[in-house]
């Protein structure tokens, strides 16, 4: 009798255990996987950056029959200053699916300090990261490009991707800086002609 009421107290603890890893104290509430966008804005403060794309993604549902689904796709990013860990809450279809630990914050004066320092930066750094770090770009574009998904030998399904360009400019003595997403993603840094004084 002790030996299975043991056994349950520990798979009840790794269960909880599990529970709060999935998840962080935002002030005095806990906010956890599956939580929905108004949870987790009722739960914390408002995050210092997001950003929202949505992808068409191609399922096969049966044999030789696929379909379109449209996933909404948020980012949200959570700085506390230097004493914490920022948090990147990763939003599908408006439900909580990632958490994500980043470095220790920044206080607000410190925010894009880090501009033109590549080290920074890394490839499939969302926007909202970008930011933190390297603070707002001199000119942003977007431009929606249409692409085909080779479904089988004969038949293509279309889905839209958002490529967005945001440009640096650091001064006539630096190279200008262009960083390039693909829906929310970094996927390349550039340098361009050089900059010009502001």
């Amino acid at each position: 009798m002790i030996r299975k009421i043991l056994v349950f107290v520990m798979i009840s603890f790794a269960a909880l255990n599990n529970c709060f890893a999935a998840g962080f104290y935002c002030g005095k509430n806990i906010v956890a996987i599956g939580d929905t966008t108004y949870d987790v804005s009722m739960k914390c403060q408002k995050p210092i950056g997001t950003d929202s794309s949505e992808v068409e993604v191609i399922q096969e549902i049966a044999h030789g029959e696929w379909k379109k689904v449209h996933i909404n796709r948020e980012t949200w990013l959570f700085n506390w200053g230097p004493n914490s860990f920022m948090k990147k809450l990763i939003f599908v279809n408006n439900k909580l699916q990632e958490i994500k630990d980043l470095g220790y914050g920044y206080l607000e004066k410190d925010i894009g300090r880090f501009g033109n320092t590549e080290s920074k930066l890394y490839i499939q750094m969302s926007k909202p990261e970008v930011l933190i770090h390297w603070g707002n770009p001199d000119n942003k574009t977007d431009v929606i490009e249409e692409r085909l998904y080779k479904v089988n030998e004969h038949d293509f399904l279309k889905y839209n991707v958002t490529i967005s360009k945001w440009v640096y400019n650091f001064g006539s003595n630096q190279f200008l800086k262009i960083l390039v997403f693909e829906n929310d993603r970094l996927i390349e840094i550039n340098s361009g002609k050089c900059g010009y004084d502001k």
